[in-house]
C-alpha cells in the first residue's frame, strides 16, 4: 500500500515510475490501481467494492501478458524467447495526471474475479512458483548476471524502480534487498518480532551487498514505522520513540545530517494507523489527497525520493515549488501559492489536536497533585490527633497505617511528578496556543515568512516537549 501510494505520487510530480511485482507469493499490486477492488459472485453471495473517484484504465490485463514468473522460466529453460518490456502493464489516469507501468508477478488466467472460480485456474500460477530452483538458476543459469542487465534496462527507462518486495529471510527477499536496490525502505510495526526482525534482515542484506561483484553504492535505507496507534494510544505509542532511537541510528548514517534529531525524522514518515483504509486496496493520496494524516506520511517519503534525501524538502505544509522559493530565500504569499486547506488541516490535525493533549494531560496531572496533596496534608494533619480519638482499632496500628498512606502518597508524587507534569503541559499548551495566536494576526515576523515560519516554530515547540518528556521519564525511572 505504501508502495502503491508513494509510486502514484512520484508519477503525478511527473516522473517515468516502474513498479516490478516482485513479491510473487502474494502477487497483486496492480489491484490497488483497478476501479473495482473485488466484484464477486458465486453460490449467491454477491460483493462489490468500488474505488472512490478512480479513472485509471489498463492496457491489458494479467491474463493478456506475462510476468517475472515467465521470465524466470525463460532464463531457466535458456530460450530468450521474453522481454521483460513486452511484459508491461501500463496504468494511467487522465483525471489525476498519473501515468506508470507494472511489471506484474506473473500469468494469470483471469482476472481476480473469475480465478475464484476455477481452482485449476488458480493452480496454474502456484505450480509456476513451485517449480522454481533458485540455486540452480543462480549457479546453472547465471541468474545474477542476468538480472545485473534487466536492472540498468530498467534504471536507462525510468526515474524511479519500485520493486515490492516479500519479507522476511528468502531467496525473493535477497534478490530485492541485496541484487536490485539502491535504496530500502523497509515498514515495521512497534513489536519486537517486527522491529527486530526487520533490522536484522536489512543488516544481513547491507552486509552482502559489500561483497556483490557489481558496481554498487552503499545500500541506503529508510526505516518506516506503520500502522502506528499514536491517535488512539498516545502514551503507549511514544514511549517506544526512545526503542526507534536506540535500534534505528544506523540505519540513517548514510543520509541524514549529523546532529539531527533522529527521533523527528521518523516521526515524519511514520505511517498511522485508520480503520478506514484497512478496506481493500486503497490509494488515499489519490482518494482524499494528501491532507489527511496517512497521505501526509506517503507524500513525505515520496518528497524524500525526490528531493534526493534533502530533508528541506520534505512536505512542512508548503508545495515542492514553494520549499524551493523559501531555501532561496525568495518571497512567497501563502495566500496565492498555497491552498487555504492546507493551512486549515495543519492547524485542524497537527495544533488544535496538539493543544486538546497538553491541556487533557495537564489538566489530569493537576487533578492528581491536588488530590495526593490534599490527602497527605488531611493524613499528617490527623495523625497528632489520632492518638487522642477513640477508634475500633489499636492506637500504634492506626498511626502505622497512616503513616504508611503518607509515604505511598509521598511515592506517588515522586514517580508520577503530577506537579512537574502539570505545569510542563500547561506551558506547552499555552506556547502553541500564543504562536498560533501570533500567526492568526498575522503580527511580528508572520509578516514577512508566514506559514513556513509558523510550521517551523510549531514543530520546535514539539520536538522540544517530546525532549523534556523523555527528561521526565528519566526520573520517573530513577524514582
Amino acid at each position: 500500500m505504501a508502495l502503491a501510494n508513494v509510486a502514484a505520487l512520484l508519477s503525478k510530480y511527473g516522473k517515468k515510475i516502474l513498479i516490478v511485482d516482485f513479491d510473487l507469493e502474494a502477487p497483486g499490486i496492480e489491484n490497488y490501481f483497478k476501479e473495482n477492488v473485488l466484484n464477486y459472485n458465486k453460490n449467491g453471495v454477491s460483493i462489490s467494492l468500488n474505488k472512490i473517484n478512480s479513472d485509471f484504465k489498463f492496457s491489458r490485463s494479467r491474463a493478456e501478458c506475462n510476468g517475472l514468473l515467465e521470465i524466470i522460466e525463460d532464463i531457466a529453460e535458456e530460450e530468450n524467447k521474453i522481454n521483460w518490456k513486452n511484459c508491461l502493464m501500463s496504468v494511467n489516469s487522465s483525471k489525476h495526471n498519473i501515468k506508470l507501468d507494472i511489471l506484474p508477478a506473473g500469468k494469470e488466467a483471469s482476472e481476480y474475479a473469475s480465478k475464484l472460480k476455477s481452482d485449476k485456474e488458480a493452480s496454474d500460477y502456484a505450480s509456476k512458483l513451485q517449480r522454481i530452483n533458485w540455486d540452480f538458476l543462480f549457479n546453472e543459469r547465471d541468474l545474477a548476471n542476468k538480472l545485473e542487465t534487466i536492472r540498468n534496462e530498467w534504471k536507462n527507462e525510468y526515474d524511479f524502480i519500485f520493486v515490492d518486495s516479500r519479507t522476511g529471510i528468502s531467496d525473493i527477499g535477497g534478490i530485492c534487498t541485496i541484487y536490485l536496490p539502491d535504496i530500502v525502505a523497509f515498514l515495521f510495526t512497534t513489536n519486537q518480532a517486527s522491529l527486530l526482525g526487520c533490522t536484522d534482515v536489512i543488516r544481513r542484506a547491507k552486509a552482502a551487498r559489500k561483497k556483490l561483484p557489481y558496481d554498487r553504492t552503499s545500500l541506503i535505507t529508510i526505516p518506516i514505522p506503520s500502522r502506528d496507534v499514536s491517535i488512539y494510544e498516545r502514551d503507549s505509542s511514544y514511549s517506544w520513540r526512545p526503542v526507534f532511537d536506540v535500534e534505528l541510528a544506523e540505519f540513517f548514517n548514510d543520509w541524514l545530517p549529523i546532529g539531527t534529531p533522529i527521533r523527528t525524522v521518523i516521526e515524519t514518515f511514520i505511517i498511522p494507523f485508520f480503520p478506514y483504509w484497512s478496506f481493500g486496496d486503497r490509494l488515499p493520496v489519490i482518494e482524499e489527497g494528501t491532507s489527511n494524516a496517512i497521505g501526509k506520511s506517503y507524500e513525505n517519503i515520496a518528497l524524500l525520493l525526490l528531493g534526493n534525501f534533502d530533508l528541506s524538502k520534505v512536505k512542512t505544509g508548503l508545495t515542492t515549488q514553494d520549499i524551493d522559493n523559501i531555501i532561496e530565500k525568495k518571497e512567497i504569499k501563502p495566500s496565492s501559492k498555497l491552498p487555504n486547506m492546507e493551512i486549515e488541516n495543519y492547524l485542524k490535525e497537527r495544533v488544535e489536536d496538539q493543544i486538546q493533549y497538553y491541556s487533557v494531560v495537564s489538566r489530569r496531572n493537576r487533578l492528581l497533585y491536588f488530590t495526593t496533596i490534599t490527602f497527605q496534608i488531611f493524613l499528617g494533619a490527623y495523625l497528632p490527633i489520632s492518638t487522642r480519638v477513640s477508634v475500633p482499632i489499636n492506637a500504634e496500628l492506626q498511626i502505622s497505617l497512616i503513616g504508611a498512606f503518607i509515604i505511598i502518597l509521598t511515592g506517588l508524587q515522586a514517580v508520577g511528578n503530577f506537579k512537574e507534569k502539570w505545569i510542563s503541559y500547561r506551558k506547552t499548551a499555552e506556547k502553541i496556543k500564543q504562536e498560533k495566536f501570533r500567526f492568526l494576526t498575522m503580527s511580528d515576523k508572520y509578516k514577512e515568512e508566514e506559514f513556513a515560519y509558523f510550521v517551523t516554530k510549531m514543530e520546535e515547540i514539539f520536538a522540544n516537549e517530546n525532549a523534556e518528556w523523555i527528561n521526565i521519564s528519566k526520573k520517573e525511572s530513577k524514582a
